[in-house]
């Protein structure tokens, strides 16, 4: 599912070898990395609404909305 994600969010298209031919990062569990960077800051922050607030959070978080979320900003 990584290698999808990669390809689907654009991330290979930036990663493109010299010849131009998108490839994906020998980092194979890169989209769960950054899926898991993206998740945990998701549950501290409805961790924090929780106790402030009282108010519960649902999250949903996905490869492909944080791969996406992580080549935006490019």
């Amino acid at each position: 599912m990584d290698q999808i994600a990669q390809a689907f969010s654009g991330w290979m298209v930036l990663n493109a070898g010299d010849d131009g031919v998108p490839q994906r990062t020998r980092t194979t569990v890169l989209a769960d990395q950054i899926c898991g960077l993206y998740a945990s800051q998701a549950i501290a922050h409805a961790l924090l609404r929780r106790f402030r607030f009282g108010q519960g959070a649902h999250l949903e978080i996905t490869l492909l909305g944080a791969m996406a979320a992580f080549v935006a900003p490019r």
